[in-house]
């Protein structure tokens, strides 16, 4: 789910993925800043503007940081597992994901 609703539109959400090659296995996700910010609070993820930068053209651009966490979700939507992002092992994280198949 982007952190960032009204940059990472569906069409930027879509040149990101055949850009980084997902697959079809893979869903990024975008909403209402509303929805988005809802979703974050209750699942524990925090983001904030961390710099701002402008570019010789004039744009504006930014980086956000974020909380590192990934979350295993059942086939209802229910987190069932979270994990600590980029330390969590693949391994682990792919056996407990076959508990649901």
């Amino acid at each position: 789910v982007s952190f960032d609703p009204a940059r990472d539109t569906p069409a930027v959400l879509r040149r990101y993925a055949a850009t980084w090659k997902t697959g079809p296995d893979w869903r990024l996700l975008t909403g209402d800043s509303t929805a988005v910010a809802g979703l974050m609070d209750r699942i524990g993820v925090r983001s904030e503007i961390s710099r701002r930068d402008t570019l010789a053209s004039g744009e504006v651009i930014y980086h956000i940081s974020h909380t590192d966490k990934a979350l295993l979700l059942d086939p209802e939507g229910r987190v069932v597992e979270t994990y600590g992002g980029s330390a969590a092992l693949p391994e682990m994280v792919a056996a407990d994901a076959r508990a649901f198949l």
